[in-house]
């Protein structure tokens, strides 16, 4: 089986049930992965409000409710529907060899490799000029 840079193997996909969530261990850190008729999608087992499991939540129509206070979220992008604007971290899922392989989101408060960044060498001074 061959490694994939950045990403975790998680397991064989025959370790994943149809139609639910199980969780797995990703650098120390809980992910529910989920195995449904619309594909797969990987989140950060614990709902950022109160940290309940998300694998134990309600899926219904492309998201996931937490069982503690009903919030919600979108399993492809995290997105919840509250007005907080609280997000689920989502996970990058490929499948491989017949086996799941995960890739954790970067770290929060840092822009992702991909983000335009050139503003960082603007020179400040002339900002307000």
């Amino acid at each position: 089986m061959m490694s994939m840079e950045g990403f975790f193997d998680a397991g064989p996909i025959d370790a994943f049930p149809h139609g639910s969530a199980r969780v797995v261990l990703v650098d120390n850190v809980r992910v529910a992965v989920f195995r449904l008729d619309s594909g797969w999608y990987a989140l950060r087992d614990a709902c950022p409000h109160m940290g309940s499991s998300l694998a134990q939540g309600r899926v219904r129509d492309g998201r996931v409710t937490c069982r503690w206070h009903d919030w919600s979220f979108d399993l492809a992008t995290g997105t919840s529907d509250s007005k907080r604007k609280a997000c689920a971290r989502v996970y990058e899922l490929r499948t491989h060899d017949d086996h799941i392989w995960l890739k954790p989101p970067p770290p929060v408060g840092r822009p992702s490799d991909d983000e335009d960044d050139e503003w960082m060498t603007a020179d400040p001074d002339t900002w307000f000029r």
